[in-house]
């Protein structure tokens, strides 16, 4: 490629582009939490994949979260995050996840995700696939994670190879990769109502066959499933389903970006406490070619 996407990130256009990206989804933007944490990983976000999350939660919960994300990547963010003092240490098992995980399982990468308001939440160890009850076995993983055995074998939700332990909300995620055509409205129907949630109309079904990834996530408060989320790449705006909700549509339409193809990621979750959906731009256009390949792989 020898489009501008490749060149290291312009930190001063970022900057500038989150505060205008926060306008645009009515959040809090405070930027020296950011650069705090930025400054922690600045090699990462200069040159790997980069990601600016928006949800369309209501206003009052609602975050624009920025992170990298880059599955050939052996530089351990725990430590970095423990030895800058990025999020505070009081002896929850979250803090002991990501070491049991380089302890327990061949890593690949990682990423790093903070929210713009407050800064560092979460990290994201990739590895080879390992079967969930690996990361059931875990001995500090949530509990519900081995509670929905069932429910995972009975959707052939099997197996996992990336997690997000978020710090700032105390929760994990888990992601299992959906080789392209693997999943049909009823599946996804399955999915959805097994866990006891609404499931949503036919439109959103098909929606979520394109999904390359499924993944949950657990709290160590409760052992249900506080969410279920389908990931996909729209490498054109118009792969986009902007009707869905009018912020997807501003975020489209209005997002700045450092790359010359205005390219995205989105998701369509379901919860218990209400659906919504994640747009994501992707800043370097970088990030949905990272997963494109992921998903080229899966079908080799």
């Amino acid at each position: 490629m020898t489009d501008k996407m490749i060149k290291n990130i312009d930190f001063k256009q970022m900057f500038n582009d989150l505060g205008s990206i926060a306008e645009i989804a009515g959040t809090t933007y405070d930027q020296e939490a950011v650069r705090q944490v930025v400054n922690a990983y600045k090699p990462m976000f200069a040159t790997f994949p980069v990601g600016i999350r928006v949800t369309t939660k209501p206003a009052q919960y609602r975050d624009v979260s920025l992170r990298y994300l880059h599955p050939l990547n052996n530089t351990d963010p725990f430590g970095i995050a423990v030895e800058h003092g990025l999020f505070a240490q009081d002896h929850h098992p979250v803090e002991s996840l990501i070491p049991e995980v380089q302890a327990s399982f061949d890593m690949e990468g990682y990423g790093v995700d903070m929210g713009i308001s407050h800064g560092l939440e979460k990290i994201w160890p990739l590895f080879s696939p390992v079967p969930i009850e690996a990361v059931a076995a875990l001995p500090s993983a949530p509990p519900g994670i081995k509670a929905h055995a069932d429910y995972f074998a009975k959707n052939n939700l099997r197996a996992c190879n990336i997690l997000t332990v978020d710090f700032w909300h105390k929760t994990m995620n888990v992601y299992v990769l959906q080789p392209p055509g693997t999943l049909t409205p009823d599946t996804v129907a399955a999915h959805i109502g097994d866990l006891g949630f609404q499931v949503p109309s036919q439109e959103e079904l098909e929606i979520n066959t394109r999904a390359f990834i499924v993944y949950h996530t657990f709290s160590w408060d409760s052992p249900e499933v506080q969410r279920i989320c389908y990931a996909m790449v729209a490498p054109t705006p118009d792969m986009v389903p902007v009707h869905l909700h009018p912020l997807v549509e501003k975020v489209v339409a209005e997002a700045r970006f450092q790359a010359d193809h205005r390219r995205f990621l989105y998701c369509l979750t379901y919860a218990p406490s209400g659906d919504y959906i994640k747009i994501e731009v992707d800043y370097r256009g970088t990030l949905s070619l990272t997963m494109r390949d992921a998903m080229s792989r899966l079908r080799s």
